[in-house]
């Protein structure tokens, strides 16, 4: 008998039983795929009470970033803004801060912290060996210093 539509075969299969009694007239072992032990996500919530940097700067892959604590440290006002430069260091590249009226502008972000930034400003870093991470900050003559976090002294 043809069928003029899909679900035709509905009318024509007068057969009640269920796929898995089905199955088993035939002699077909039905194996459904058992539900493994779950897992769940375990959000963490260590630094929910933790806002900012703090007293680190974050290089990172559109700014810098610079904690509330590391800008008092600084003193820095409204009107600073900051030339960046990276130097060697006890073999080491490292982040140069210093503060004056020609540089680039320090803004104040929505996660108590501080932003400084150009577009081109990563990519310099990075082509003078900067790698992205956290820094601690460190006053020395005539500016700050910013040291990688795994090799602080």
């Amino acid at each position: 008998m043809p069928r003029g539509s899909i679900f035709d075969h509905a009318i024509v299969d007068d057969d009640d039983r269920s796929f898995e009694e089905q199955m088993q007239d035939l002699g077909v072992e039905v194996v459904k795929p058992a539900l493994q032990e779950p897992e769940w996500y375990d959000p963490d919530f260590r630094r929910r009470n933790k806002i900012g940097l703090k007293d680190k700067i974050s290089v990172q892959k559109t700014c810098i970033t610079i904690g509330s604590q590391a800008i008092l440290e600084m003193g820095v006002n409204e009107n600073f803004k900051v030339k960046v430069g990276t130097a060697k260091y006890k073999g080491r590249i490292v982040l140069l801060l210093k503060l004056t009226n020609n540089g680039l502008k320090i803004t104040k972000s929505n996660k108590n912290s501080y932003r400084v930034g150009a577009k081109k400003l990563p990519e310099w870093l990075q082509g003078k060996g900067l790698r992205f991470g956290l820094y601690s900050l460190k006053k020395v003559e005539g500016g700050f210093i910013g040291i990688p976090e795994e090799e602080v002294t």
